[in-house]
């Protein structure tokens, strides 16, 4: 049965681990960061105020004041306000495991993708490994369900819209109206959640731009995604601006980035705070993706090279988060953005695996490898 429905048997998987965690969370007492708790008094105010009449702006009650929250595109709060009214939940975590269902299904499709898998009718054994680091990861378990905030809800589409367009590139399908139209759905999706997304849309022109010399077939997707980055950032100044007056919101805009940006504060402390902050999260995975490089580089018959099709996914998975972490580094302070990170050194620590041990007869070593990784991530999740 496996064999013939592998997706089938991923989503039974994933539906089972997510009613386990939500089990563990029912009785868990982590209390969810000041942010998170912002999210639910936005909620909170449109359910008693209605969200027409608040302008659809994100706001909330402080000192008796309605005050609104412009920082971030509003497609979140939209999201979990109707998830809500729709099902009856008062809390985020039942939409957060679902939006971890679709990020670990797109894992494992992308690990597939990489390793030339058919995930509709092949099971992948890395494939499954992949999407179980990541489901047990730190960072996962710790901050995507116990929080909810734009730039953690904007991840599964971040995934979704990475695998995409490395599928696009592999199968080199540049004139799909397919393609072309999912591609600009999940980047709009991206640039109305978080402004995450305009970064991410300028790596997928960047990464155009540089395929014009090998012709124009990129070409439409520089219009693409210039155009959902330009239509949606105005659109949502337009909304801001209807609540606060044009000048106010640029003004709003430009403090808000300024107090984010290298241009301000103590970039040291700043930076050393950001690197103890992605040791304690992701320690774990860097260290076994460090192992396995050393391990490959000393190992005579363990070499191997990664393919165009990896660095093209390191350059989509992780320079549109250097480039983030660049403008807002302060910002990076934040411990959710260890999430960023997650599901690429995932990848690359199963597709590590799968190179360095595809030619051994059992599966014995990987498996130890990656239940210790797992065991690992568990047991810190479960200590701190």
């Amino acid at each position: 049965m496996i064999k013939k429905r592998p997706l089938l048997w991923v989503v039974f998987f994933l539906i089972a681990y997510i009613l386990v965690v939500l089990t563990f969370i029912s009785s868990s007492k982590i209390v969810p960061e000041e942010y998170s708790q912002k999210s639910l008094l936005i909620v909170d105010y449109w359910e008693s105020h209605s969200l027409i009449q608040s302008g659809f702006i994100p706001s909330f009650i402080q000192d008796n004041k309605v005050m609104p929250y412009l920082s971030h595109p509003p497609l979140a709060y939209y999201f979990l306000y109707g998830f809500n009214k729709l099902f009856g939940f008062k809390s985020y975590y039942v939409l957060n495991g679902l939006l971890v269902a679709i990020s670990a299904f797109f894992v494992y499709l992308t690990i597939c993708l990489l390793t030339l898998k058919k995930a509709k009718s092949e099971p992948s054994f890395y494939a499954w490994l992949g999407m179980i680091i990541y489901l047990s990861s730190y960072p996962i378990l710790r901050f995507q369900f116990f929080n909810f905030h734009p730039d953690i809800f904007v991840l599964p589409f971040l995934i979704i819209s990475q695998y995409l367009f490395l599928k696009l590139l592999m199968k080199e399908r540049y004139r799909s109206v397919k393609y072309l139209s999912l591609i600009g759905l999940f980047l709009a999706l991206l640039s109305y959640s978080s402004w995450f997304g305009a970064v991410f849309n300028f790596i997928i022109i960047l990464i155009a731009i540089i395929n014009l010399r090998k012709g124009y077939k990129l070409v439409s997707y520089i219009i693409l995604a210039s155009t959902i980055t330009l239509t949606l950032t105005m659109l949502i100044y337009g909304q801001y601006s209807f609540y606060g007056g044009w000048k106010n919101v640029i003004f709003y805009f430009k403090d808000a980035y300024w107090r984010e940006s290298p241009f301000y504060g103590h970039l040291r402390q700043t930076s050393i705070q950001i690197f103890i902050q992605i040791i304690k999260s992701l320690g774990i995975l860097l260290f076994a993706l460090l192992t396995l490089f050393i391990l490959s580089v000393i190992a005579k018959k363990r070499k191997f090279l990664f393919t165009k099709n990896g660095y093209r996914y390191i350059v989509l998975s992780i320079s549109p988060v250097f480039i983030y972490s660049i403008l807002l580094i302060h910002y990076f302070q934040n411990t959710f953005v260890s999430l960023y990170f997650t599901a690429p050194l995932a990848i690359s620590i199963v597709i590590w695996l799968e190179k360095l041990f595809r030619f051994e007869n059992t599966n014995y070593t990987v498996l130890k490898i990656v239940g210790l990784i797992v065991l690992s991530n568990l047991s810190l999740f479960l200590l701190i």
